[in-house]
């Protein structure tokens, strides 16, 4: 169905609490966090989100950021069939001005709901999660 198509292609510039995260980055800046998730991941075909946060890095610099924040697109790629190598390969990659499109980690809540119940979202227990650092 086209109209199905063409509507899930764009699905993602709709989402409800959308926000753009604008920074710099050189080409041998560290991003400073960790991702979980993609397709194919231990965890399951999951979005991509932010699993942990070096407090020096880039990304924590924009104080708009933060752990559990699903990551929506980057630099206006969507993220929703990347697996998590892609994903960490474009992350590594970028330089310059870059654009990350992330929705508050609450969406991840399912996702992590038995770590949640015992710890505050900002401090995921990452047991039986992949995380690669960017």
């Amino acid at each position: 169905d086209q109209y199905e198509t063409g509507y899930r292609k764009h699905a993602w510039t709709e989402i409800q609490g959308l926000r753009t995260v604008e920074f710099n980055k050189g080409p041998i800046d560290s991003l400073g966090i960790s991702i979980a998730g993609g397709v194919g991941s231990p965890l399951g075909d999951v979005p991509i989100f932010i699993a942990m946060m070096q407090p020096n890095g880039v990304a924590a610099q924009t104080q708009k950021l933060r752990v559990g924040d699903r990551i929506v697109s980057i630099c206006g790629k969507p993220t929703e069939d990347l697996t998590h190598s892609q994903a960490v390969s474009i992350l590594k990659g970028a330089s310059g001005h870059i654009e990350l499109q992330v929705v508050a980690g609450g969406d991840v809540s399912v996702i992590t709901s038995q770590q949640q119940e015992h710890t505050a979202a900002t401090t995921l227990s990452l047991s039986g999660l992949t995380a690669s650092s960017i």
